[in-house]
């Protein structure tokens, strides 16, 4: 029973560390045209937008395109990110979509 004890603390020590690297870690993209930057650190939080053109230059159709696809591209690098600390910090395996 004390030895599951200690694994619970364990791998609790581990996730806690894994955080700690996600919130740490940041991630900028590009949407497909380059018109949008996002910046994102690895726990999904949202730290910068840019848009790199004059908005009397665009429409705000490609502005809102350009920005959910910056946002997918974020948020499937973070995805990614994710699960691949996870698998190096405790060897854990995990889908990087649902």
């Amino acid at each position: 029973m004390f030895e599951q004890l200690k694994n619970i603390m364990e791998m609790q020590k581990k996730i806690k560390t894994v955080k700690e690297t996600l919130e740490n870690t940041i991630i900028t993209v590009q949407s497909k045209d380059s018109l949008v930057s996002l910046t994102m650190n690895g726990a999904q939080k949202l730290t910068g937008i840019r848009i790199n053109r004059p908005l009397t230059e665009i429409t705000v159709e490609s502005l809102e395109r350009e920005l959910r696809d910056a946002l997918e591209r974020a948020i499937n690098q973070t995805q990614q990110l994710a699960a691949q600390k996870v698998k190096e910090i405790t060897g854990i395996n995990l889908p990087t979509s649902f």
